[in-house]
């Protein structure tokens, strides 16, 4: 009996586990899509999602990456912008 509890249990944590990988997929997705504009240029061909001005793999970053990288872009978006002032 208690192997047929630990399999049920594993089984239990599959599915939790695939259900949290799916929607780690879809946040990726939408993060992508909300991050593109006129500025910022992405490639979403073949299941790829980058941004080729902030250089971020929304498949790959983790989500401290992304938020580096967001935030590097935005300072040296920002320092050109003194600059010519």
């Amino acid at each position: 009996m208690s192997n047929d509890n630990n399999s049920v249990g594993e089984h239990h944590l599959q599915r939790e586990l695939e259900a949290l990988q799916e929607d780690n997929k879809d946040l990726r997705h939408l993060l992508f899509i909300a991050h593109g504009s006129q500025e910022h240029y992405l490639y979403g061909d073949d299941g790829e999602r980058s941004c080729n001005t902030c250089m971020i793999d929304f498949n790959r970053d983790t989500p401290q990456q992304i938020s580096d990288k967001i935030m590097n872009y935005n300072l040296r978006k920002l320092a050109m912008q003194q600059r010519s002032i």
